[in-house]
């Protein structure tokens, strides 16, 4: 059980960072959400 923590947390950062980096590519595209509204890529 002790061992299942480093996985976790390796998964959690590596899917925030595939998040940021798809939320930052939809932006650039035009396809991401509206100015006002918070995102993740502007909390982290």
């Amino acid at each position: 059980m002790p061992n299942l923590l480093y996985i976790v947390v390796v998964s959690v950062t590596l899917m925030t960072a595939h998040v940021i980096l798809t939320e930052s590519f939809l932006s650039f595209l035009g396809l991401g959400i509206p100015p006002h509204l918070p995102s993740f890529g502007e909390i982290c």
